[in-house]
């Protein structure tokens, strides 16, 4: 071969190795130099109605990579603003590095920023460049953003943005929550016949002794009543707690759902993935508690009659998880059927106490029930004087459930 063919491609080689690696180093030194935002959160200021306190979780890269998570280089910073697009200058100026939005999972909103209002924060996000509109919406109850972000980042064992995504799958995993992003809430607010719902979370103090035994619902205060070796002994920390949804009229707060009454939401809006239900029988005078695990593989029926009647037909799936020994036969005719009427029973007497809730304290319908019946209208002017609300507020909702039981060993029995 020539020698100085062979001299040519080895100078394009070297030459070629040359460009890459300084591609690559260029990359790596940018990477090196970026934060990412996990989460967002916003409070009021005390005594001051024009600005607001933003916090942000930033995660530098090599946190944001791995599958652990090393809650000390996690960092948690807040910046008092007059809007988010403020704050985030600010951000800009004061983290030496370039601060990235694109993997920012979730916006958490006080309780008292709630009750007054949402839509202008969230259409700012929608309207900026910075911020995606698929982040979730999640409301701390009763707590600050800056507390409930720094309580998530003490507690959780995991990557930051991988917390967010177990959220994302407690709807999956227990129905008492449902997710909505910001993109779904603004959608709501310009649907008149439904009102939206949002993630709620709370803190909860637990006091886990040197024993390991936790208490819940404790407070960081010891009682005046404890020695100094209790005092010395337990230990209190703040769980994260994702639990119930908190119900909009418009784009403000009015009231909150419990995780039993999400699920009854879900049921009737769209499915239950997973329910667990703690059904109390009374047999000879003995109270039995039996756990039952319940789920949707078909949509809930709703029918509308002339009279202001609302009949929903509710589908449901359910396995018996856990009951008195020696008091479940599935082959018992009579017991199956003791057992279905006791579940109807009870799931009707909560159905009405869900909706008595909706009806007479929110005035709100959440579901969408009066959506399915707007289609008998011919024009907008018609469904206005309609005036579906009050029709709502004033139906007689009648819920009933068509029951499979299954067992474990999937033989279904109606």
């Amino acid at each position: 071969m020539n020698k100085k063919l062979v001299k040519k491609i080895l100078f394009t080689l070297i030459l070629l190795f040359a460009c890459f690696k300084a591609i690559g180093l260029k990359n790596a030194n940018l990477v090196n130099h970026i934060t990412f935002v996990s989460a967002i959160g916003i409070d009021k200021i005390q005594d001051n109605d024009e600005k607001i306190l933003v916090t942000f979780q930033i995660v530098p890269p090599q946190v944001s990579l791995e599958n652990g998570s090393d809650s000390a280089k996690v960092l948690i910073t807040s910046v008092e603003a007059d809007s988010i697009e403020q704050a985030i200058t600010y951000m800009h100026n004061y983290i030496s590095s370039v601060v990235n939005f694109s993997q920012t999972r979730a916006i958490i909103f006080s309780e008292e920023i709630a009750r007054e209002g949402l839509q202008k924060y969230l259409s700012s996000i929608s309207s900026s460049s910075t911020l995606d509109t698929n982040m979730y919406v999640i409301i701390s109850e009763d707590e600050s953003a800056k507390d409930f972000l720094e309580a998530i980042n003490k507690n959780a064992e995991m990557n930051p943005f991988n917390y967010f995504n177990v959220i994302k799958n407690s709807e999956f995993i227990g129905s008492s929550s449902q997710l909505v992003t910001v993109m779904d809430f603004l959608k709501l607010l310009h649907e008149p016949l439904q009102s939206a719902t949002v993630t709620l979370g709370r803190l909860e103090n637990v006091t886990e002794n040197e024993n390991g035994n936790e208490d819940q619902n404790q407070t960081n205060e010891a009682n005046s009543s404890d020695t100094h070796t209790k005092e010395v002994n337990d230990e209190t920390q703040t769980n994260v707690v994702i639990d119930g949804v908190a119900i909009f009229k418009d784009d403000k707060m009015i009231g909150t759902l419990t995780g039993q009454e999400t699920a009854f939401h879900l049921m009737v809006s769209k499915t239950v993935n997973v329910f667990f239900y703690q059904l109390i029988q009374e047999k000879e005078g003995e109270k039995i508690a039996s756990s039952l695990y319940c789920w949707q593989n078909q949509k809930s029926k709703i029918r509308f009659d002339q009279s202001n009647f609302i009949d929903i037909t509710i589908p449901l799936n359910v396995t018996l998880v856990q009951t008195k020994e020696n008091t479940f036969d599935f082959y018992n005719e009579e017991y199956m059927q003791t057992l279905k009427n006791d579940l109807i029973e009870a799931l009707t007497l909560d159905f009405d106490t869900y909706f008595k809730k909706l009806q007479t304290e929110y005035k709100t319908d959440i579901d969408g029930l009066m959506k399915k019946i707007k289609y008998r209208f011919l024009t907008q002017k018609d469904i206005d004087n309609y005036e579906m609300n009050n029709h709502f507020c004033s139906a007689n909702i009648r819920v009933h459930f068509d029951i499979k039981f299954v067992t474990s060993g999937l033989s279904n029995k109606k």
